[in-house]
């Protein structure tokens, strides 16, 4: 009731429940991709994946360090969500004859924008929660978020089956975080308002 209650914090919730729902499908999905789509050995894509999950750290660091110094948590987060989306995007053009170090870029710029988004999130909610109700904004709002976490994998799957590609499916999930970069834009807009009453 409470995220519901603020507008703001309620689509900033419905954009971390995209979030979630692009990181896990990603993480679930890269190394079947890259063996079944691009021919890599389980080796090889496990390597991928670890260069992926760690530029998804050096993300978090990096998104933190830009919404502190910019002061614009909710302008990052757009910005980080308009990478991750070209960036699915461009999954679609990918394939065996791509020079492999293409493939690591492509997937590390991955991991750092749909895998680093989480610190930025929760300032957001801290920021935009009523005094003295940021711990409980956030344990409601996370619940959203793993929400996704648990329909992220399964849709992707679901799109597979229509698809038969994981790279076309990876870009047809862009509209995901679409969906994230339209509730980001409306939380800021409330945040204005509900700022301004």
């Amino acid at each position: 009731r409470q995220v519901w209650k603020y507008k703001s914090l309620r689509w900033v919730s419905l954009s971390a429940f995209s979030f979630s729902a692009m990181q896990v499908g990603l993480s679930t999905f890269t190394v079947t991709m890259l063996v079944i789509d691009l021919n890599f050995s389980l080796i090889e894509a496990g390597a991928v994946l670890a260069v992926m999950q760690a530029a998804g750290v050096i993300g978090r660091i990096l998104w933190g360090w830009v919404a502190d110094r910019s002061g614009s948590p909710s302008g990052v987060l757009a910005a980080i969500t308009l990478i991750t989306i070209i960036s699915a995007l461009v999954m679609v053009v990918i394939d065996s004859n791509t020079p492999v170090v293409m493939v690591y870029l492509l997937l590390a710029l991955m991991g750092m924008t749909a895998i680093g988004w989480n610190g930025v999130y929760l300032a957001e909610i801290a920021r935009l929660a009523p005094s003295g109700l940021i711990s409980s904004a956030t344990g409601a709002s996370m619940v959203i978020t793993y929400a996704g976490v648990m329909v992220g994998p399964a849709t992707m799957a679901a799109v597979y089956g229509l698809a038969g590609s994981y790279t076309l499916t990876f870009a047809l999930f862009s509209v995901i975080p679409l969906a994230g970069l339209f509730f980001v834009f409306q939380a800021q807009k409330f945040s204005n308002a509900e700022g301004s009453d």
